[in-house]
C-alpha cells in the first residue's frame, strides 16, 4: 500500500469482478477502512473503461486533532455522483512527492466526510449532473427502448449510456417525467406484457416469463401476484 503520510495508507487495484459497485468501510480500536468497488459501467460517466478497488486505510489517532470523535457509516451503499468525481480524481493523480500526499489526503478526507450517514442524500439532491433535465425526445427513447427490449435485461447503465448521460441524472428526470422509477416502469409493462399474453394465447406461463424478462417462472408468478393480486394462472386463456 502507498503511504500517503504516517496515518494513512492508500492501495489502487484494477479487478475483474461482476459485483456491483458499492462503497463499505468498517473500523475497529485502531483503524478505520474505506473501501469502493469501481465499475466501469456504472461509474465515472463512462469516462473510464476500467474497474477497480480502492483501500483506504486511516489510523484512528489522526482524528484526535477533532474535538468530536469520527464515526463511519458502515452501511453498505452505492457510490453517489460526488463521491465518484472524487474517486475518479484520486485514481488519476499524476502529481509526484509532497505536491501528490497533499493532494491525495485532501481527496481522502472528502471521501472521509462523504462517509457521514446523511451527506450522500444531500450532496445528491445539490448535484448538478443530477438536476439538469432531460429533455422529452430523450426520455421518450429510454421508454421506447424499455418497450421494444423487455425480455432483455435493462441496466440503468446500459439505458443511461443510450442517451449519452449518467445514471443519476437520468433517474432523476425519468421519474420526473413518468411518475415511476425506472425499476417501477420496467416492472409494470412486463406484467402488462405477460397478462396480456397469458389473456390471448396458448404460451406457457414458464415461456411468458422468459419472454418478458423473468429468469424463473417462480419469481415471476410471485411479481405477478404481487401487482394483480391474482396468481397468473387465473388469467391464462382458456382453451375452447
Amino acid at each position: 500500500m502507498e503511504n500517503i503520510n504516517k496515518h494513512i495508507l492508500l492501495k489502487i487495484s484494477k479487478i475483474k469482478t461482476d459485483e456491483v459497485g458499492h462503497y463499505s468501510s468498517f473500523y475497529n480500536e485502531e483503524v478505520t477502512y474505506l473501501e469502493y468497488i469501481i465499475i466501469s459501467q456504472e461509474y465515472f460517466l463512462n469516462l473510464d473503461e476500467n474497474q477497480y478497488h480502492v483501500e483506504i486505510q486511516i489510523q484512528n489517532n489522526y482524528f484526535k486533532k477533532y474535538e468530536e470523535p469520527f464515526i463511519p457509516f458502515i452501511e453498505k451503499q452505492t457510490i453517489c455522483c460526488y463521491t465518484q468525481a472524487r474517486l475518479y480524481e484520486l485514481i488519476h493523480c499524476q502529481y509526484r512527492g509532497i505536491k501528490r500526499q497533499l493532494y491525495i489526503e485532501s481527496l481522502i478526507l472528502q471521501l472521509i466526510h462523504q462517509t457521514q450517514e446523511d451527506l450522500q442524500e444531500v450532496n445528491c439532491k445539490n448535484c448538478s449532473l443530477c438536476n439538469l433535465p432531460l429533455n422529452k425526445e430523450q426520455l421518450e427513447i429510454i421508454k421506447q427502448h424499455i418497450i421494444q427490449n423487455l425480455n432483455e435485461k435493462l441496466s440503468i447503465s446500459a439505458l443511461a449510456s443510450l442517451i449519452g448521460t449518467n445514471q443519476c441524472y437520468l433517474k432523476k428526470s425519468f421519474k420526473a417525467y413518468t411518475g415511476d422509477t425506472l425499476f417501477e416502469y420496467i416492472q409494470i409493462n412486463r406484467l402488462q406484457r405477460a397478462k396480456f399474453l397469458l389473456e390471448n394465447t396458448n404460451k406457457s406461463i414458464n415461456t411468458i416469463a422468459f419472454e418478458v424478462g423473468y429468469s424463473s417462472s417462480s419469481s415471476f408468478s410471485q411479481a405477478y401476484k404481487n401487482y394483480f393480486g391474482v396468481n397468473p394462472r387465473k388469467h391464462t386463456k382458456k382453451l375452447p
